[in-house]
């Protein structure tokens, strides 16, 4: 059970909570809606550098095939 004075207590504590509530609701609304951007990989400097990188160990593999090198456990 709750006395009187809990209660007017109580009251008071979900009062403010209610206030805070709106207070935090009117703030969101004035944020707005999300923009977003999107871009290609071609976009991002990390993977073109990958791909490049790639294409010339290609190109090399092509040049120097792994049957020449003398050591080779990984393809045992």
């Amino acid at each position: 059970m709750v006395n009187p004075t809990q209660a007017k207590l109580l009251q008071a504590q979900l009062e403010e909570t209610q206030a805070r509530l709106i207070h935090k609701k009117q703030a969101l609304t004035k944020l707005g809606l999300p923009t977003y951007t999107l871009h290609e990989r071609d976009y991002n400097p990390g993977y073109t550098l990958f791909r490049s990188n790639s294409e010339r160990v290609d190109i090399l593999a092509n040049i120097f095939p792994c049957s020449y090198l003398p050591s080779r456990p990984w393809l045992a």
